[in-house]
Formats: structure tokens, sequence, C-alpha cells
């Protein structure tokens, strides 16, 4: 996650980012990208690139990440490692920034430690701290929205009461439809609540 946005800040603009290591990426395999991402099986096809920039990529995905690091080897632009070659200006990783919610920098930090841990795409996080349903995530960041609500289950209750004070949330958000099944759990005596 730290490594693209760095990508992205090196280069301007997440557009730039993503048409210069594609461009890379073409002359270094000599093939298409869409050729590259069908050899190596990568989930997102032709558009890889993109979704490693947007962080729509699960943390288990490596292909798509190793090809990536391929192209910014060649553009002299190295991810951090224990010993970078001389030739490369490592990329400067910096801590992740809180971006433009109302939760608080603190609240955000551990909403994207949850997200992490359960190795969603870290584009999750910001999709949850919104006030939307499972279905825009769903359509907007290409998450299924089963896979989001029992994400949603596993989100302790101290996190999602904090988030429903901090900010204002609709009736049919993720959120408070969460709130609201483990209310309605919780008065039926659900032993699975004390997860």
């Amino acid at each position: 996650m730290l490594v693209m946005d760095a990508v992205v800040r090196r280069l301007g603009t997440l557009a730039r980012a993503c048409e210069l290591i594609e461009t890379t990426i073409r002359r270094l395999w000599g093939v298409s990208v869409s050729h590259v991402a069908a050899a190596l099986d990568i989930a997102d096809g032709e558009h890889f690139v993109s979704a490693e920039l947007e962080q729509r990529v699960q943390a288990s995905y490596v292909a798509s990440r190793l090809v990536i690091v391929g192209a910014l080897d060649h553009l002299q632009m190295s991810p951090p490692r224990r010993q970078s070659p001389p030739h490369l200006v490592p990329l400067e990783v910096t801590q992740a920034e809180p971006f433009g919610s109302w939760l608080s920098p603190r609240t955000q930090a551990e909403l994207r430690r949850c997200v992490m841990d359960a190795n969603f795409p870290p584009a999750l996080y910001r999709a949850l701290a919104e006030d939307i349903d499972v279905y825009c995530i769903d359509a907007k960041w290409h998450i299924d929205r089963l896979l989001v609500r029992r994400l949603a289950t596993t989100l302790p209750i101290e996190l999602l009461e904090t988030m429903s004070k901090e900010q204002t949330w609709s009736d049919s958000s993720w959120l408070m439809k969460e709130m609201r099944r483990r209310e309605v759990a919780w008065s039926r005596g659900d032993s699975s609540m004390e997860a």
C-alpha cells in the first residue's frame, strides 16, 4: 500500500503512473500487458497495473506486484529493500496519511489494520469510511458484497461504535445495517455474538 502511494506521488498522478508502468512492462516483456496477465494468471487481467495502483488488490496476490516491481526497477525507482543496488533510487515510503473522511486518524488507522489483517485490498478501508452500502462498494471497488458483509461481522464492536459517533451514517449504510444485525442477534441471545 505504501509503495503504491509512493509511486503515484513520485510520478504525479495515478493515470501517469499507470501509463508509464504499462509502457515499461510492454517494453521489458515484449508482449502486451494482457498477455503478461494471462501468462501469470493475474486476476485483474489487463487492468492489473491500475488495480495495484488503486490498491484494489488483496495483499496475498504476488504475481502482479512482482511484475510492477520489475518495471519500477527498470525505471530506477526501487521499493525499499534491505540492500538496494547502487543504481536504484529507493522510493520514499511514508506512513499512510489520514484521508478526507470525518473519521479520526486513530479510527482510520484501526479500520485500515482490520482490513489489512483480513487480507482485503487496502482500498476497502477507505470505502468502509464512507456512508455507503455493500452494493455500492461492490460496484465501485469490485469487492463482493457478501465478503464485505462477512468482514463487517468480524470488526470489533468498539470500532463500529466509535465510527458511528464520529460521522453521520444513513440507515442504509453498511455500518448501520451491521450494528442493527448485532443488536437483533444480541437481543435473541445469539451465542455467536460473543466472538
